[in-house]
């Protein structure tokens, strides 16, 4: 009697069941067929497109458009404070015997956020001097970091006018525009300049009074190493008008 033979499991599967003449079942061959599109019933429209993206009317950029900004001083005088450079504030505001490690900023930092009897004394002067400043509210100061630099750079681009190219065809053209705008350009010759306070006591209370941008009139003392080893700039008026009062000499913008 002959066996019946049996099916191969990794055969390929049979076209139909034997005796139905129906295609075999199971999630295999449910899974392997092709997916049929899908077609709303009968009678019932196909869903609408979707709607176009909202335009921004008379707008002068699209959302995809790129745009850039920059910020220049509002004043054309500028003040910077930094204790490179100074010296030892103990020995220059408080009389003690000079100190040449103090010379350089980090040793004068660590040795001031230490603390001690010395930074204590300083502490207290520096308090006693505040008030006499007078300075109320709140005044804005930045890092003098590269992107300062090139704000206030272009502030004196945009300060000074531009003289056109020379030519043959505009030499006389050229004359009365030089005679023009001589005056102007003498006006302009200092149009962004930077001063930089000297007094350790207006120094010393600006950076240590300082956090992040803003200096209060009503704020503590710190004698923080990130706050004393910073470079602060500002256009504030009254910042300036302290600096020249107590001493400053001006400098490239540059520095």
């Amino acid at each position: 009697m002959t066996q019946p033979t049996k099916p191969n499991p990794f055969g390929q599967p049979p076209a139909s069941v034997p005796g139905t003449g129906q295609k075999p079942g199971g999630l295999l061959s449910r899974t392997s067929a092709p997916a049929k599109p899908l077609t709303p019933p009968a009678g019932r429209p196909a869903a609408p497109p979707p709607p176009p993206a909202p335009r921004f009317g008379s707008a002068p950029f699209q959302p995809s458009t790129r745009v850039e900004w920059d910020f220049v001083p509002v004043l054309r005088v500028l003040v910077r404070f930094d204790l490179r450079g100074l010296g030892d504030p103990l020995h220059r505001l408080l009389g003690h015997p000079l100190n040449l490690d103090y010379g350089t900023l980090g040793n004068l930092s660590k040795a001031l956020e230490k603390g001690g009897d010395a930074p204590e004394a300083l502490r207290a002067y520096l308090d006693t001097v505040w008030p006499t400043y007078e300075l109320g509210g709140a005044a804005l100061l930045y890092a003098w970091d590269d992107a300062v630099k090139t704000a206030v750079s272009r502030r004196v681009s945009v300060d000074k006018p531009l003289k056109p190219a020379n030519s043959g065809q505009n030499n006389s053209d050229d004359d009365d525009f030089s005679e023009d705008t001589s005056s102007d350009e003498a006006d302009n010759s200092d149009a962004a300049f930077c001063l930089r306070a000297i007094d350790l006591g207006l120094v010393l209370n600006v950076l240590a009074r300082t956090r992040t941008n803003l200096l209060l009139g009503s704020a503590s003392l710190s004698f923080d190493r990130r706050l004393l080893e910073r470079a602060l700039v500002t256009d504030d008026p009254r910042l300036v008008a302290l600096a020249r009062a107590t001493g400053s000499i001006e400098e490239g913008l540059l520095k």
